[in-house]
């Protein structure tokens, strides 16, 4: 009787001991970080994003941040979606024909900050866009577009008869048909590589909003910018995590992880992006960088020749199943509200 009772005690020792450890074991998520140390994305995006998580969940999940990336720029959708990440940024262009609803924050003249096309573009994906199903096999924790593209080069661009001809490095998304479409031929390489392409003749000039001089130090190779009012274009981006690494969260930290993204997480990332923007302008204005606004006559000739842009998108969401005409209002009427209260 006394050894029973010993070994029932012994016993409910033990699970009391192991539920403790379960509530106190952490749980760490490995975020695949590919852009460069002090890049707006990671320092003012996704590291303060990581402690808000961590915060969240009392301590019970971590992000870390391995030192080195697991893939290039072009793999970052699928090392989540593969399970080889937990966690990732990815640009939408970098996989061309992926991802083609994403185009509607891609537009030209849409948004003068990033936070309008960005919070916009969130609450148009949750309200039409998701259903299409693009971004399969992960959990989306945040769509964002990077602030107003700019063109930059060597002289400055202003007028489309200047395009004619000239090499402009792309990267991805509907700039790839903007630069045609103005006269210009399209070079893809990677952001990291724009100084040495534009040093070396390579390309002539290059799409990228403000912030992208500083970041990438095109101090040298980038003697112009020619500023479009609304952005020539934008870049989107999502956030996900990848599925069965959210399945397997307790619903308590799911909740708590899902608290702090959507809108919020856009939120952190359009802020970055619009300080980075404004650091840009004044890296270039520091290095007697020409910036010019384009005149009117530039912008009805940019406007006539990007016009398909808006119908082939229209095309795309239908094929998708999407209410296009809808979503396209929703976005421009909450980029107009977001406008008129900033």
């Amino acid at each position: 009787m006394f050894q029973w009772r010993y070994l029932s005690l012994l016993v409910a020792a033990a699970a009391l001991t192991g539920t403790g450890d379960s509530a106190s074991a952490q749980t760490v998520l490995k975020y695949n970080n590919w852009l460069p140390p002090a890049h707006n994305q990671l320092v003012l995006g996704m590291r303060p994003w990581a402690a808000e998580v961590e915060k969240a969940t009392n301590g019970r999940v971590k992000i870390e941040f391995p030192p080195a990336s697991l893939g290039a720029p072009v793999r970052q959708y699928d090392l989540a979606f593969e399970g080889v990440a937990d966690i990732v940024a990815a640009v939408h262009g970098y996989t061309p024909g992926r991802f083609k609803l994403t185009g509607i924050a891609e537009l030209p003249f849409v948004g003068d900050t990033s936070e309008q096309r960005s919070i916009a573009y969130w609450r148009v994906h949750e309200k039409f866009l998701a259903k299409a199903g693009e971004h399969k096999g992960v959990v989306v924790l945040a769509v964002f577009a990077h602030g107003p593209g700019s063109i930059m080069s060597r002289e400055p661009i202003t007028t489309t008869d200047g395009f004619k001809g000239r090499k402009m490095r792309v990267g991805g998304g509907i700039i790839d048909k903007i630069n045609p479409a103005l006269g210009g031929v399209n070079v893809a390489a990677p952001a990291t590589e724009v100084h040495d392409i534009l040093s070396k003749g390579i390309a002539d000039g290059v799409f990228f909003p403000s912030e992208a001089f500083k970041v990438f130090k095109l101090d040298g190779s980038v003697k112009a910018q020619t500023i479009v009012p609304g952005g020539l274009y934008s870049s989107t981006w999502t956030v996900v995590i990848n599925k069965a690494t959210f399945d397997k969260l307790p619903p308590e930290d799911q909740k708590a992880l899902m608290s702090v993204s959507g809108e919020h997480l856009v939120r952190i990332h359009a802020k970055a992006w619009d300080a980075a923007d404004k650091a840009g302008i004044e890296a270039m204005q520091q290095a007697g960088v020409k910036r010019v606004n384009a005149d009117e006559k530039f912008l009805a000739d940019i406007k006539e020749k990007t016009a398909f842009l808006e119908q082939d998108w229209l095309k795309d969401a239908a094929a998708a199943g999407v209410d296009g005409p809808a979503a396209l209002k929703m976005f421009k009427d909450e980029v107009a509200k977001l406008k008129a209260t900033n």
